[in-house]
């Protein structure tokens, strides 16, 4: 198990499980988080796409009752209203309409119910199989929200190599909106974005996505190149650093393509 997965796995301890009984996990790899769950006592469903060619312990799913279904997260054969909770760990960076794949997810959770999910940090490097280059946790903010996530009470985390979201299902409508400037501003105004985003300026129609944590309780634990990076930032005064940000720039790069 890599550190990436150890991290998940310790994030998913701050999720409400007390409140889930039924769990789909989408894209289920190797199966350590259909397996966390089924240890907790929870009913499991995983899917996937040519689960066969998984490395899945599947004495283990059998013994677990862990129910493996071959299917495409954006239509998936469960009735609307399934599950408590699903789970997306690294999954949405592989999806070409993130938005049909979040609607998806939306039908099939209970009203109430919980997405936890797990996507990379962003990153100048272009990986196979990635149809996007990775999030910040602003911008996963603004994603789950346009899709009907309820992100003003979630819990937001960068914490190693994963940008990680506890957040309900919706039940409220967006206020219309010119998929344009001005939105971030109605979104802000309809009291649907959480309180601790700094915004960039009064119109409140911008802010930075590299937040490090918003509602969750936990001492976030970063990567090498955010301590380089961290680290130059602190060393240097500003001045400085304003002259030198093509350099800076391009040591971002080279700390993309080699460092995690």
């Amino acid at each position: 198990m890599d550190q990436r997965m150890l991290d998940i796995l310790t994030l998913l301890e701050d999720a409400p499980l007390d409140k889930i009984n039924t769990v789909l996990d989408i894209g289920v790899g190797d199966g350590e988080i259909s397996l966390w769950f089924a240890n907790k006592g929870k009913k499991v469903t995983a899917t996937g796409i040519e689960i066969d060619s998984y490395n899945i312990n599947k004495k283990k799913f059998t013994e677990n009752n862990i129910s493996i279904i071959d299917c495409y997260v954006e239509k998936m054969p469960f009735p609307d209203k399934s599950f408590d909770a699903v789970v997306l760990s690294h999954v949405l960076e592989h999806c070409l309409d993130v938005g049909i794949v979040l609607q998806e997810i939306k039908r099939v959770l209970k009203n109430d119910g919980y997405l936890l999910i797990f996507v990379p940090p962003y990153s100048n490097y272009v990986i196979s199989g990635h149809a996007t280059t990775g999030w910040n946790v602003g911008q996963l903010i603004y994603v789950l929200l346009l899709n009907g996530f309820n992100v003003k009470t979630g819990k937001f985390i960068q914490y190693g190599y994963n940008v990680a979201a506890i957040v309900q299902n919706g039940n409220f409508l967006l206020p219309q909106l010119r998929r344009d400037g001005g939105d971030i501003r109605t979104l802000y105004e309809a009291g649907l974005l959480p309180q601790q985003i700094n915004f960039n300026d009064e119109n409140h129609d911008g802010f930075k996505g590299d937040i490090l944590n918003i509602n969750w309780d936990r001492k976030i634990r970063i990567n090498k190149k955010q301590k380089i990076v961290k680290l130059v930032i602190k060393v240097l005064p500003y001045k400085i650093l304003k002259k030198i940000i093509p350099f800076f720039k391009r040591m971002l790069d080279f700390l993309n393509l080699h460092i995690k």
